[in-house]
Order: C-alpha cells, then sequence, then structure tokens
C-alpha cells in the first residue's frame, strides 16, 4: 500500500506542472491503454505482484468549465498471484480477462489537472494455476464458478500533455464473492485485488460531428433544418412575449432621445455631433452572450436577439455584421469553429424571422477584443458572445 500511495503521489505532482489550454472533451472520442500491476490479497500469506494490461474508450455527454459526465469502458487482461510455503502449490498464478461499462465522472480542478471516478459492470473470467501454468485442483475440478459479474470501481487522476493526449494514473480494486481467486476458499477474508495502472489516451473528434466544425463563407449545412428552428423559436418567442414588449418601449424611448439630441444639436459643431453618433452606436450595437462551449443561446438572450431584430428589421437599406467570440479557455483548435458556430446562429435566427441573407457579413474573432479580463469566471462569460453592428 505505501508503494502505491507513493506512485500516486508521484503522478499528482507531475501534473502540477503540466502546461495546456483547458481540454474540451465534448463530442471526443479518448482511445488509450495502460500497464498495471496487481496487488493480491487472498489465502496464500505472501501478497504477490503481477501485471495488467487494458485497452480503454472514453466519450463524454456533458460538460462545463468544472465538470465533465460520460461513458467509459474497458477491457483487459492480467495475472494475479500470491505464495505461500504452509501450502501445496506454495504458489497460484491466475489469469484475469476483464471488460466493464458504465460512467465516469471528472472534475477539472485546473487546466491541465482533473481525477476522475468511474462506476460501472464488469464482466470477469478467472483462471487459477500454479507457477508453472498447471491448472489448480479445485479449478480442474468444475467446483466453482469462473465467470464473475459484479460492480467497476476506479478512481484516477487525468493530465492534460498537449491538445488532444492526456497521461493518467488510476486505482482499481475488487473483490471475488466465491473467494476462489486462489483455488481455495478458506479463511474469514475474501481475495481482494487492487490493481494500479498508468497510461495514455488520445482524443479525436467523433466522426458524427465533425462535420460540424467545418468553417466555410457559406451558411453551415443545418439551414435546410430552418422549420425547425422557426418551430423552436415560436416557443421561446411565446415564454418571452412581455420581456420583449418591454423591450420594444424601452428602444422607443431611446429613439426619441436620440430625436431630442438631434434637435438640440443642429447647428452645433463636430465635437458635440460626436454625442449623437455614439448614442446612434449604441442603439445599433447588440450583444448576446453563451454558456461556456456552447453554439445556442440561453432562453433570457432571445431578448437582446428579439430586440436587434426589431432595429434591422425597420430599415430594409441597412447591412450588419455579426461576429463571433470566444473566451480564452475553450480549446486553441476550435476556437474559430466555436465562434462561427455562434455567428451563425444569430444569422440563421434572423433568416428565419424573413430577413435576406444578403443584409449580414459575418466574421470570427475567436478570443480576440476581450470585453472583460479572461482570469475568472465572470469575465470569461463577458467574452462568449456574438456582437451584431451596423456597417451601412
Amino acid at each position: 500500500m505505501k508503494r502505491i500511495l507513493i506512485s500516486l503521489l508521484f503522478i499528482a505532482s507531475i501534473t502540477i506542472f503540466a502546461q495546456s489550454d483547458y481540454p474540451q472533451l465534448t463530442d471526443k472520442i479518448l482511445l488509450g491503454g495502460d500497464l498495471g500491476f496487481t496487488f493480491t490479497s487472498s489465502d496464500y500469506k505472501n501478497v504477490g505482484v503481477g501485471l495488467m494490461i487494458r485497452g480503454v474508450g472514453e466519450y463524454y455527454l456533458y460538460e462545463n468549465e468544472s465538470h465533465k459526465i460520460g461513458l467509459r469502458a474497458f477491457g483487459g487482461y492480467g495475472v494475479s498471484t500470491g505464495s505461500d510455503k504452509r501450502f501445496d502449490p506454495d504458489g497460484f498464478s491466475t489469469q484475469l480477462y476483464t471488460l466493464a461499462a458504465g460512467g465516469i465522472y471528472s472534475l477539472q480542478v485546473s487546466k491541465s489537472v482533473a481525477p476522475y471516478a468511474f462506476l460501472g459492470l464488469r464482466y470477469l473470467r478467472f483462471n487459477p494455476k500454479d507457477k508453472d501454468g498447471n491448472t489448480l485442483p479445485n479449478n480442474a475440478a468444475n467446483e466453482y464458478d469462473r465467470n464473475v459479474v459484479n460492480l467497476a470501481l476506479e478512481f484516477g487522476i487525468r493530465f492534460n500533455i498537449n491538445n488532444d493526449l492526456y497521461g493518467y494514473g488510476s486505482l482499481i480494486p475488487f473483490s471475488l464473492s466465491n473467494d476462489y481467486i486462489d483455488d481455495r476458499a478458506s479463511g474469514s477474508a475474501k481475495d481482494f485485488v487492487v490493481t494500479l495502472n498508468f497510461g495514455l489516451m488520445y482524443a479525436f473528434d467523433a466522426p458524427w460531428v465533425s462535420d460540424q466544425k467545418k468553417i466555410s463563407d457559406d451558411l453551415p449545412s443545418g439551414m435546410e433544418n430552418e422549420k425547425d428552428i422557426v418551430e423552436e423559436n415560436k416557443i421561446e418567442e411565446t415564454i418571452l412575449e412581455k420581456e420583449v414588449a418591454d423591450v420594444k418601449l424601452e428602444t422607443k424611448e431611446l429613439k426619441s432621445n436620440e430625436e431630442i439630441i438631434l434637435k438640440e444639436n443642429a447647428d452645433v459643431g463636430p465635437e458635440k455631433s460626436n454625442i449623437v453618433e455614439e448614442l446612434s452606436y449604441k442603439l445599433d450595437l447588440g450583444r448576446v452572450f453563451f454558456d461556456y462551449g456552447k453554439t445556442e443561446l440561453d432562453r433570457m438572450e432571445y431578448v437582446e436577439l428579439d430586440r436587434l431584430y426589431n432595429l434591422i428589421a425597420e430599415d430594409n437599406t441597412t447591412r450588419w455584421r455579426i461576429t463571433g467570440y470566444t473566451d480564452n479557455l475553450e480549446p486553441v483548435q476550435v476556437h474559430q469553429s466555436v465562434a462561427i458556430q455562434r455567428a451563425y446562429f444569430v444569422l440563421r435566427y434572423f433568416m428565419s424571422k424573413g430577413i435576406e441573407r444578403e443584409r449580414f457579413e459575418v466574421d470570427v474573432k475567436g478570443e480576440e477584443n476581450p470585453l472583460a479580463s479572461n482570469d475568472d469566471p465572470k469575465g470569461r462569460e463577458k467574452n462568449r458572445r456574438v456582437e451584431v453592428t451596423k456597417i451601412k
């Protein structure tokens, strides 16, 4: 056990110095493998050390800046050993074949370090033999079932080596209900095995979402589902009808103020006319904000989106620029993709309301020109946005 604790502390110390951007794993498949050491406590007095190799796969269904929830599966082969001079034979070497699948929860404690826990079901086939490879007596006599299905637990730490490569260390405890991993069913305690694993995983874009990450000057695929977008927006409009009405009233008041300023400054020089231009700019500038990693808007953001629609629809001779932004934590390799998808989401919304495509220009800035500091969550919330500005 002391060796296990020292090894885990060593892994943790390495992860502190690992440098990378905040990892985003949604819509990625992680594949890899590891080498492990088995430590077996059984009816044999001396704890044996064996080897275990595994193949591992993961797919994450949900994530935000701190939490990730997904699916994990692994399969492996290993050996469990032990020895005791009191018995004949004086040692055993049990072959282990394992398959497991279940859920994984990961907590991102820094940009590079994420402890995780796995819970699932495991199928285990074991085959007890002696040190020379001979089948042990009770195994040969079929005294017990060598196929076991039980709960699978795994606790580990993952660290990000670079954008797509991850290292990890984990601890897997398990026991056998029939107590025959050493071919003996004696003693007061069940046979117990702990596996300590060290491995690498690589993240690939899932094939069913890779097309969504291509950037083009035209509308991405999905515009053919414009009817679905319209239906979804009708639901949102019903929920937000009162809020939109309030915003329309506020917009009229602002325009009224603008007219007053224009009259008061009809004969004023350039210095004061800048005030009018500034007010006009504010009226023609809108921002909508997105959750981390998301390319669709939260419900409340539709209030501002509808205000902008009303403004754009008033004069069909105007042209507008839609610019997508991200914070600095959404991974570098998909910054541009997330930003452009956000911009096109806003564009599709305006088009679904009947505004012509030709009136818009789409731009992408990624993490450029932040509104606030990216050093804290509140600042990053302001930087995950789309800006709509009048260009003509």
